[in-house]
């Protein structure tokens, strides 16, 4: 089971895709903007990774 994560700050996103096991398979960072430029680039970051380890 792949898992997604998001830790939203004040001045950066954290977010990361996992498994049941805890351990993190890929993460990123960036700055937090507008509330939609911040959400778009989160979701582009889960939509890609999640779809890729479907695979």
């Amino acid at each position: 089971m792949k898992l997604g994560a998001i830790e939203a700050g004040g001045t950066k996103f954290v977010v990361a895709v996992g498994n049941e096991n805890g351990e993190v398979l890929e993460r990123a960072s960036f700055p937090t903007t507008t509330p939609d430029e911040t959400m778009k680039e989160t979701i582009a970051f889960l939509r890609i990774r999640m779809l890729k380890l479907l695979v």
